[in-house]
């Protein structure tokens, strides 16, 4: 009898009991942990013995050897074991195993500062957009009024106000949240299923980090989502026992999400609605009385998020974008990728596995469970758990779909379907609730050794896409464009290759420097060719910068000549992508229209006028006719090394 049923009790649903066998008994748990925390030693070995980075780094993957990441996977396999071990036999190794994946993930989430990174986080970033805000917060008390979203930010300013650094929320909060997640996905499984083994057997399909790079861009849109898990769990518990203690916690969770992101306060509508339109449905297609949630919560969430955001100019904005179809939509995006791809065929496939592949192994899960759950409904014996969450997940689907051709400033494959991701680990949890309540045999284990693979593959694909090549802002970085926003005067902007608006925003926040002066936000902007700089520095087309740029500013640095050097670009990428060199920079130091006038050993600032006669050093010192103070930016300038803290 399902537990969901209005009888006494809540604990019915019970594993049939499982041999003791070489993959998942109590011998292999222990063994599996053991291996676990060795593997944990292993990569704390190799985070405290190698040096910290003294140059720009094109990959934080690639700056760790092989062995540190087969240590990686070794201990991902030895914690699927161990949950799913923990899940057949009803042990308690899953404690153990939670703490060692907190250490794990620990690990991979701190290795930006253990490499002395000053932040993870650079260019289009949307981290350094969220990081200025709190900065500015903390600076001033007051929030930007770019910000109408604004939980996230006050949040993270308590962090600061605490004693924690800035450029450390990049790495500490995804940390926690992603625990968090896991953890809330484990827990709602056993609510959901009634049984124990529900614990385990979420936290091993809530494992793949599948939101990629979003974990360290600090997205609020991914983060408040994260959080998700829980407030499944609080609506499960208030439909169980009708306790309005949960449906309070819900409430005060909804209300947050207004404020954390408009786009989870909808979901969170959408899961609310659906949850008590399933239950009425369940009741009338089964005959089973089961328990029905209440949806007045939505009637709460919905006008709290139309009264906030309704007055912001950028709501109003978008919600005309969306409905006028301007701007590209998710579908057309992607095409123009594909489009103006320099990739092969074959080297597109390899980048969708490097990319999606996490996703994908879950969604092909699901697709699983979603065919069983239809083979009972056919021979009408449904299970309410694995019906409501199979609904959820083909309400996701349709979600993903209309995003893919609608017209939204944040539209990536991962961030659209991120409902249809968190429903397709649920149904794999489900699955493993299933399977293992088979009969003991060949087919179960083969099963059970099959999904627990699957979910290994997830998990290893999932944790490579968390950090992207190039991806760091370098002490170098932060201080020259400091140093040229700063110093920079009249209508001259400063061209670059890599700055941004972003970049601005972070560098300049919480000082006094106001200028809009940087590249625009997207290559595709009207304004773009104004701020930016030509492959080769101009030299292939025209004899001087002058010609080229006329009078203005130049930021070179250098991840501008060493961005290519990961192994994510192929070969004809680096032909095709290439921007300038160190003899593309000897050529315009004998460049009679440009004078450097700044040069940290990283990063470099120069100044083109539009005259045949090269400054001299001291007019370049008094600001090159336009009063820009360079007194203390000549090329004796110092700074910390490019990578380092």
């Amino acid at each position: 009898m399902a537990p969901d049923l209005l009888t006494p009790t809540r604990r019915q649903v019970t594993l049939i009991p499982t041999t003791v066998s070489v993959l998942y008994g109590r011998t292999a748990q222990r063994a599996a942990v053991v291996a676990a925390a060795v593997c944990v030693v292993v990569l704390s070995g190799y985070v405290v013995a190698l040096p910290a980075a003294t140059a720009y780094e094109p990959s934080l993957i690639e700056a760790f050897p092989l062995t540190f990441w087969v240590a990686f996977g070794v201990g991902l396999a030895a914690l699927l074991v161990t949950f799913v071990g923990s899940g057949a036999t009803g042990s308690g190794y899953w404690k153990h195993g939670f703490v060692l994946l907190a250490a794990q993930y620990g690990v991979l989430f701190s290795l930006p500062m253990v490499r002395g990174y000053f932040l993870y986080g650079r260019g289009k970033s949307d981290s350094l957009f969220h990081l200025t805000a709190v900065k500015e917060l903390v600076y001033s008390g007051l929030l930007s009024e770019r910000v109408f979203y604004p939980h996230e930010h006050f949040l993270f300013t308590e962090l600061v106000l605490v004693g924690v650094p800035v450029e450390s929320l990049v790495s500490l909060v995804p940390f926690v949240f992603a625990l968090v997640f896991i953890g809330g996905v484990g827990l709602f499984v056993r609510e959901l299923t009634g049984t124990p083994a529900g614990l385990p057997f979420g936290i091993a399909a809530g494992m793949p980090l599948v939101f990629s790079k979003f974990y360290t861009q600090l997205h609020p849109s991914i983060l408040s989502f994260l959080l998700f898990p829980l407030v499944l769990l609080m609506l499960e518990r208030g439909r169980r026992t009708n306790a309005q203690r949960y449906v309070a916690l819900a409430t005060v969770y909804g209300l947050a999400m207004v404020f954390f992101h408009p786009v989870t306060a909808m979901l969170l509508v959408v899961l609310i609605t659906s949850t008590y339109a399933f239950g009425h449905g369940y009741r009338l297609v089964s005959g089973d009385r089961v328990r029905t949630l209440r949806a007045r919560l939505a009637f709460a969430i919905l006008p709290a998020t139309f009264i906030w955001y309704i007055g912001f100019p950028r709501t109003q904005e978008n919600i005309r974008e969306v409905f006028a179809a301007e701007g590209e939509s998710a579908a057309d995006k992607q095409a123009d990728l594909l489009a103006n791809t320099v990739l092969t065929p074959d080297e597109i496939v390899v980048r969708f596995v490097e990319l999606y592949g996490a996703v994908f192994v879950l969604f092909a899960i699901a697709g699983v469970v979603c065919l069983l759950v239809l083979a009972d409904q056919l021979r009408r014996r449904p299970r309410y758990a694995e019906s409501y969450v199979a609904t959820e997940f083909v309400i996701g689907a349709g979600i993903a779909v209309a995003f893919i051709g609608l017209s939204l400033v944040a539209n990536g494959p991962i961030r659209i379907s991120r409902y249809m991701i968190l429903m397709a680990m649920i149904l794999t949890a489900l699955l493993f609730v299933r399977v293992l309540s088979w009969r003991p045999g060949l087919v179960r284990t083969a099963v059970a050794v099959a999904v627990t693979c699957l979910l290994l593959s997830a998990s290893v694909l999932g944790a490579f896409t968390v950090y992207d090549p190039n991806k760091h802002m370098t002490q170098s970085e932060y201080e020259g464009a400091f140093f040229l926003l700063e110093h920079a005067t009249g209508d001259h902007v400063v061209r670059s290759h890599s700055l941004t608006q972003k970049t601005q925003y972070y560098t300049t926040a919480a000082s006094d420097v106001r200028h809009d002066r940087t590249l625009m936000r997207t290559d595709d902007d009207p304004r773009y060719e104004r701020f930016s700089l030509t492959p080769g520095l101009g030299y292939d087309t025209a004899t001087s910068a002058s010609v080229s740029y006329g009078t203005g500013y130049l930021a070179t640095q250098e991840f501008d000549r060493r961005y290519l050097d990961s192994s994510f670009f192929t070969d004809t990428q680096r032909e095709e992508l290439f921007l300038h060199d160190r003899a593309t920079l000897d050529r315009m130091s004998r460049d009679r229209t440009v004078q450097k006038i700044y040069s940290n050993g990283g990063f470099e600032g120069w100044f083109v006028r539009w005259t045949d006669d090269k400054p001299a050093p001291a007019a370049a010192a008094a600001g090159v006719g336009v009063g820009v103070g360079v007194g203390t930016g000549s090329e004796n300038a110092t700074a910390r090394p490019t990578g380092a803290a």
